[in-house]
């Protein structure tokens, strides 16, 4: 009986996940992405959302070349910081990090 109720709550918890990545599926927001998003990004994005892996689901959605900087969370911002080797980046103001990733990814291209 056990066993039972332990399968149970796992299967509703898998299904409470489901719901949530359905439900970042709806926004408007989510749609632009998947517009902007190769046919790759978008088979990558389907695996995610069939294996119910609602983390990589919005990773997809934090990393998406389309989305600007502006748009991006603080975490994402310090991810990228990180990448170009921007020195206390945690210390700074949005808006001078924002300006920062620029330049790197302006020297980065050239």
């Amino acid at each position: 009986m056990a066993g039972l109720i332990k399968l149970r709550e796992q299967l509703h918890n898998k299904m409470l996940v489901a719901r949530s990545i359905e439900a970042i599926l709806a926004r408007p927001h989510f749609e632009r992405l998947w517009d902007d998003s190769t046919l790759d990004q978008q088979t990558a994005l389907r695996q995610m959302v069939l294996g119910v892996n609602k983390d990589k689901v919005l990773e997809w959605i934090r990393t998406h070349p389309s989305i600007c900087l502006e748009e991006k969370s603080m975490r994402a911002l310090f991810d990228l910081a990180q990448k170009y080797r921007i020195k206390n980046y945690s210390r700074l103001q949005r808006e001078k990090l924002i300006l920062l990733i620029r330049d790197a990814e302006a020297q980065d291209v050239a």
